[in-house]
Formats: structure tokens, C-alpha cells, sequence
């Protein structure tokens, strides 16, 4: 009785393990192999060909963290165009691009970190 029971253990653990296992890939279906959400892979593409202009209006703060923020909340980004390079609407490409930009993997300049270029380069 051991032995079966056991071996009915087992079975009832590799079950609960594969629907977890399945749950977990569900989850994980908006990244791509690298890990990264497709929308921000697509964000991180497009970046550098999306017109922007810059318009600063009073003094650059001093504190770095809010220089960042200032510089950014004085850059006039053509949203339609990173919709259309990247796919998504409007709202959700500036969320993503806002987030990449707080993650400093985008600069105001039109460029992205050389973790990212790097990345870009290797893969498809």
C-alpha cells in the first residue's frame, strides 16, 4: 500500500505542478524571451525615430531626479507616430514610454541606453 500510495501521491503532485506550471505561462505570456513586456520592446524599437522636440520653459532644477522629470515634462512627443511604429494606442504607448523613461532605458535625446542598444542589436 506504500508503494501505490506513493505513486497516487506523485501523480496528484506532477498534476498540481503542470496547472501551476500552466497558470505561470499564462502570466508570462505578454514577455518575450528576454524577459521584457512585448509593449516595451516595442517602445524601445521605435524610440529612436519618434519626432520630439524640446521646449523648456524656466530653470532646470538642480536636484538630478527632478532634472529628469523636468526635461521630460518639456518634451513634445508625436505621439500618433509611436503609436503607429510601435502598434499600440495612443494611451498605452505613452504609459509604456513613460515607463522606460523613468527606467532611464530612454533619453529625451531620441536615444536608449547602450544596455538596450546592445540588446536591440542581438536580438531579430
Amino acid at each position: 500500500m506504500g508503494r501505490d500510495w506513493l505513486i497516487l501521491m506523485g501523480q496528484h503532485v506532477g498534476a498540481a505542478v503542470r496547472a501551476m506550471m500552466s497558470r505561470i505561462d499564462r502570466l508570462l505570456a505578454p514577455f518575450n524571451r528576454d524577459g521584457v513586456p512585448d509593449a516595451v520592446s516595442r517602445i524601445l524599437r521605435a524610440w529612436p525615430e519618434v519626432s520630439t522636440s524640446w521646449r523648456p520653459n524656466g530653470t532646470a532644477p538642480r536636484n538630478l531626479e527632478k532634472r529628469w522629470r523636468w526635461i521630460w515634462e518639456h518634451l513634445l512627443i508625436d505621439y500618433g507616430q509611436l503609436s503607429v511604429l510601435t502598434g499600440l494606442d495612443r494611451k498605452e504607448a505613452a504609459e509604456q514610454l513613460q515607463l522606460c523613461a523613468s527606467l532611464r532605458l530612454v533619453y529625451p535625446d531620441g536615444s536608449v541606453s547602450s544596455l538596450v542598444s546592445e540588446q536591440l542589436e542581438e536580438s531579430p
